[in-house]
């Protein structure tokens, strides 16, 4: 499993797609960091990269301001 900080866009991929996938391997990561200190309820925090709501604005979505996960 490869987890990065840096958003890069794919030119095969949407905006949307690459997202999803970086919200899924950061809740992988925190996952797996948590259960492995035996923790079986936690909480986190995730915030989109400016140039991920970037990206999302190039793609449809001018006026977008932020992006939040509930």
């Amino acid at each position: 499993m490869i987890v990065g900080k840096e958003f890069v866009p794919s030119p095969y991929q949407t905006a949307a797609e690459h997202m999803a996938r970086h919200l899924a391997d950061w809740i992988r990561a925190v996952w797996l960091q948590n259960t492995a200190q035996g923790l079986a309820r936690f909480e986190d925090g995730f915030y989109e990269e400016p140039m991920s709501i970037e990206y999302v604005r190039s793609e449809n979505f001018p006026k977008l301001h932020g992006i939040d996960y509930i």
